[in-house]
């Protein structure tokens, strides 16, 4: 805990082993009631399953080790002054948290294996004057919570237990009481996790249908019709039709090429006056060494904009460009992803706004919603979006005019809303490294990272974007 407890005895406990009898059952069902069949049911912490059959049921039971538990013992905690004092009498993790009086977490601090001794916890250094704070230790299974006022001038606290308040025990409920996690997969539906309270008992657990089509962030891939079939698709420059124009594109495939394989698609747009030769020159903004260095070899293409800039035209272009390669080559459906900076970004955010079923995830660098062309309706699907801006951007800012919700955050707040993420001030760098906000509450397979930092018009790191890239 940061050197705030001060070690000062030590006690000799003795343990004892025991086992834990598991008996968890219970049944799966739907929104109406029905059973689902092929649901994975799992403790995650004993990693003990089983499936769920026609009927929805499912049962899980055992006997397990649980190692070596203590023999009783006695522990003591008190709150003297303005100092949380604990006796342990043997080594174990220690658990401190404080809370204002509405029951909001203001901190928490952890201690693992916390030795056997005398503690003391400085409770003034967290506290504000006439400020009531509810301080809470936990040592194993046992848990007390005090109340703690700090009087101006005093020195010291006014303190009591408040162990004996229901209403401040039940704002206070220990999620730590739980023994395990029941996770319940099943295609189709959305992961369900339900915390223990015991291994004997009866759970029965409702999923939610997905809404995401891609079957989850691990999906297995799902083949092109090109897989399984030699291809004449080489690595280089070539061209297709696309509204009865010729349009140039760069091809980059592994050597090692494997037709029976699906391979993550990058489609790869370049900024403007950029190429598709730039493109390929700078390995598609560095991505093509971090994913081989991955070991997770992606097929990339990089077309070239009409004028050397993007327009509506782009639009047919990825869906006769994307048809072409994966009738012609081995792709994975499931994970064509979309990168681009600048007007490159831009055209990346264009796409994301009505292809929404073939794009896997967005990801534009330096992106701005205007000077672009976007569908008189826009898609409100959802899509993985990750996107980047340098706070001291004036080409593409992170606001141009709020009034008119023009820059980049308003394309961050319009994929948050579309993705069903919970609404929230974005963080925006202010100091120091780079600051990425992932937004909660988003519906399952659609994450939404948003990305700031401390520099003028210019892409970020490419292992920031495979990272992002990766969990798909």
């Amino acid at each position: 805990m940061n050197n705030r407890f001060l070690f000062q005895l030590l006690l000799i406990a003795g343990f004892a082993v025991q086992a834990q009898t598991i008996n968890i059952r219970g049944k799966v069902s739907n929104p109406a009631g029905q059973a689902v069949s092929g649901a994975v049911v799992e403790l995650a912490e004993r990693k003990l399953k089983d499936t769920t059959g026609s009927d929805g049921l499912y049962a899980i039971t055992g006997t397990v080790g649980i190692g070596q538990q203590p023999l009783p013992f006695s522990e003591s905690m008190a709150l003297n002054g303005s100092f949380l004092e604990l006796s342990l009498s043997r080594p174990q993790t220690v658990e401190l948290e404080i809370f204002d009086v509405h029951g909001n977490l203001l901190k928490r601090e952890v201690e693992e294996n916390a030795p056997a001794g005398a503690h003391r916890w400085n409770v003034a250094e967290n506290a504000s004057p006439n400020k009531m704070l509810l301080v809470k230790a936990t040592v194993g299974g046992k848990e007390r919570t005090f109340r703690h006022l700090p009087l101006v001038g005093a020195g010291y606290a006014a303190q009591s237990p408040a162990s004996d308040n229901q209403a401040m025990a039940a704002r206070l409920t220990k999620a730590a009481a739980d023994v395990d996690t029941l996770t319940v997969t099943a295609s189709g539906f959305t992961l369900k996790k339900t915390p223990l309270a015991s291994y004997d008992a009866t759970v029965n657990v409702s999923l939610e249908v997905s809404t995401d089509i891609w079957g989850g962030l691990k999906n297995p891939p799902v083949k092109s019709a090109g897989c399984g079939k030699a291809t004449k698709v080489v690595t280089g420059k070539t061209s297709l039709m696309s509204g009865g124009v010729s349009r140039d594109y760069i091809m980059d495939i592994p050597a090692n090429y494997d037709m029976n394989k699906a391979y993550r698609l990058f489609y790869i747009s370049h900024w403007v006056n950029g190429t598709a030769e730039q493109m390929r020159d700078g390995n598609y903004y560095g991505l093509k060494p971090v994913v081989n260095s991955a070991k997770d070899t992606s097929i990339f293409v990089a077309p070239q904009g009409i004028n050397k800039t993007w327009g509506q035209e782009a639009h047919p272009l990825f869906d006769d460009l994307t048809a072409y390669l994966e009738a012609n080559l081995c792709i994975d459906v499931t994970r064509i992803i979309a990168v681009g900076f600048s007007m490159g970004g831009m055209v990346t955010y264009s796409l994301s706004t009505d292809k929404q079923s073939k794009i896997r995830a967005g990801i534009g660098m330096a992106p701005a919603n205007y000077n672009i062309w976007l569908p008189a309706t826009k898609g409100t699907e959802p899509i993985a979006w990750m996107q980047s801006t340098g706070m001291s951007d004036n080409t593409c800012p992170w606001v141009s005019n709020e009034a008119q919700k023009r820059g980049s955050k308003f394309i961050a707040i319009e994929k948050a809303a579309n993705n069903g993420c919970t609404a929230a001030e974005i963080p925006t760098w202010k100091s120091g490294a780079m600051v990425c906000y992932d937004y909660q509450g988003c519906k399952a397979g659609y994450p939404t990272r948003i990305c700031t930092f401390n520099g003028a018009h210019g892409p970020i790191g490419a292992t920031d974007v495979w990272n992002f890239a990766k969990q798909f």
